[in-house]
């Protein structure tokens, strides 16, 4: 049991804002991302030629299939650039 837990918390916010959040998203980029939906499998030396269908971010709830292993399979390709972290 913490002796001060609302110090501690206190801490332990302060280092995800002040340190940890700018190291993770020190800045945003736009991104493009699309879906295939296959009728039946194809070799990824295919998977580019196909097209794709633009989607959003997701969000909790978004339903795009089976990850693996069940159902059909689905491609995402994701277009962005993406700028090295320097400290």
């Amino acid at each position: 049991m913490l002796k001060h837990p609302e110090l501690t918390l206190a801490r332990v916010e302060r280092f995800i804002r002040n340190e940890l959040q700018p190291r993770i998203w020190a800045s945003q980029v736009p991104m493009q991302a699309g879906v295939y939906r296959p009728s039946g499998n194809i070799s990824p030396s295919d998977a580019p030629r196909q097209v794709y269908t633009p989607v959003q971010p997701a969000t909790r709830g978004d339903r795009y299939g089976a990850m693996r292993g069940f159902g059909l399979p689905r491609w995402f390709p994701q277009n962005g650039a993406v700028t090295p972290y320097a400290p």
